[in-house]
């Protein structure tokens, strides 16, 4: 399917016929027709003769009216008894304009293939590109980017995408050069970044945290000891994380590490196995609980017992807040919920959902990534319609058993856990660019200002690329 050109250069037909241009004297050239009067307020159609003078006003486009204007070097006459008459732009008599043709500038035009006037008189299409059906497209691997056809597939700048850089890295085929800031991990699930590095947790056997420099070095030890790790979270130079715990035992907690180098800290300790998703807001470390079906919540500087916000939920997945609420996917049961930070009635945003897993918060929409029905969704933060970013129904090789989401300003990432590749789109839909291909189950992500960075569980990578 060819993806139109609309963006600034390309205006779309919209049936209401422009005023015609007609010729002066000196533009009539042998051949050349332009508009003319007819009765009634119709318009007609005039052919320049080999002398350099417009024959006959033809009202009727078969040359049978009545109703004729003549003009040359010596002035005109006119007699009128028309019992029919046709626009010069087509109709039912034959008009040498008949649709899909237009008279343009004194030229009978396909509007519909002429890349001069794509769609209606004076609509040109860019250089390179295409028109056919009334619409600009790019051709082959171009992509309209800022109103110029690109090969996305070559152009550094614009690799797989538009505006997609690979900051000094050469685009092969669409992608970037990303880069593997550490190998050799066990089963590394989440991550965080801040302005100097990349924090990830190991699952069994290390059951650790560690970090690197954003640029990638020797991995450092931040904490072991710990009781599979899972998700982490980032706050005000506070790395939090989730110790899901081990069955039955209740040892299960949320740990936090003042940074560089002050911690452990055990914000909630001795919690049924099953601790998961986490976030953090004020004063207030937020998580879901996949065993006990709840959402909890614990005071980060007075820690006490944890509250429970809400239970009977659909083994909650990943959490999210902003400044007013919580948000949280059910895995099983489907929905994507939220609820005032500190407790109350929930609200359900939305239901009947594939597998919802991932889920991330702006200023007015949560996005969240449905893992088995391969779609990337949002719904307004207060609620409403939910739509679909993008899905395996545009195409099945850019939403493939999505894991986590991120955001920025413009464009909600992912990652593919089934194809092995990281995808962004922009926040309303769009163009998808493939980030990164060929990975071994990409996981967990997360971005800054220039680049996103990923895990891969069966690789035992911390990578990242320009995002």
């Amino acid at each position: 399917m060819r993806t139109a050109v609309v963006a600034g250069w390309l205006a779309l037909a919209t049936g209401v016929v422009a005023p015609l241009v007609g010729c002066d004297g000196s533009e009539c050239t042998a051949g050349r027709q332009t508009s003319c009067a007819c009765s009634g307020g119709q318009v007609g159609i005039q052919t320049c003769s080999p002398d350099g003078t417009y024959g006959a006003c033809v009202c009727d486009g078969a040359g049978g009216s009545t109703s004729t204007s003549s003009s040359g070097t010596g002035g005109s006459t006119s007699t009128s008894s028309s019992s029919s008459s046709s626009s010069g732009q087509g109709g039912t008599g034959g008009s040498p304009c008949d649709p899909p043709r237009k008279l343009c500038g004194g030229d009978c035009i396909d509007v519909t293939s002429s890349t001069d006037h794509c769609g209606d008189c004076e609509q040109p299409c860019p250089a390179t590109a295409l028109c056919e059906d009334s619409l600009c497209y790019c051709p082959g691997n171009q992509l309209e980017c800022g109103g110029v056809c690109l090969d996305v597939q070559s152009d550094d700048s614009n690799c797989g995408g538009c505006a997609h850089d690979c900051l000094g890295g050469t685009c092969t085929n669409g992608l970037c050069p990303n880069d593997t800031l550490a190998g050799g991990q066990n089963d590394p699930r989440s991550l965080a970044v801040d302005a100097n590095n990349v924090y990830w947790t190991t699952g069994n056997p290390s059951n650790s945290v560690y970090r690197v420099p954003l640029t990638g070095g020797t991995p450092v030890l931040v904490v072991g000891a710990q009781i599979f790790p899972r998700e982490l979270a980032l706050d005000n130079g506070v790395l939090y994380w989730s110790n899901y715990g081990l069955s039955p035992a209740k040892n299960g907690s949320i740990q936090s590490y003042t940074l560089p180098n002050t911690g452990p800290v055990a914000v909630a300790s001795a919690l049924d196995y099953g601790v998961w998703g986490i976030a953090v807001q004020g004063d207030y470390v937020y998580w879901a609980n996949q065993n006990t079906n709840a959402i909890y919540r614990e005071s980060i500087s007075t820690p006490n017992t944890p509250q429970v916000l809400t239970s009977a939920q659909g083994q909650p997945w990943d959490v999210a807040v902003d400044s007013s609420a919580v948000y949280w996917t059910n895995y099983t049961s489907g929905d994507i919920r939220r609820m005032g930070l500190g407790g109350g009635s929930q609200n359900v945003l939305a239901t009947a959902q594939g597998g919802p897993l991932g889920i991330a918060v702006d200023a007015t929409h949560v996005y969240w990534s449905n893992n088995t029905a391969n779609q990337i969704r949002r719904v307004p933060v207060g609620g409403g319609t939910a739509e679909t970013v993008t899905s395996a129904l545009d195409d099945p090789s850019l939403v493939d058993d999505p894991s986590y989401v991120a955001l920025d300003s413009t464009h909600v990432y992912w990652t593919n856990y089934g194809n092995g590749t990281v995808c962004k789109a922009p926040l309303g839909g769009g163009h998808v660019t493939v980030l990164a291909a060929g990975q071994n189950e990409p996981y967990y992500i997360a971005v800054d200002a220039t680049h996103a960075y990923w895990t891969t569980l069966s690789g035992g990578t911390v990578r990242r690329v320009p995002k």
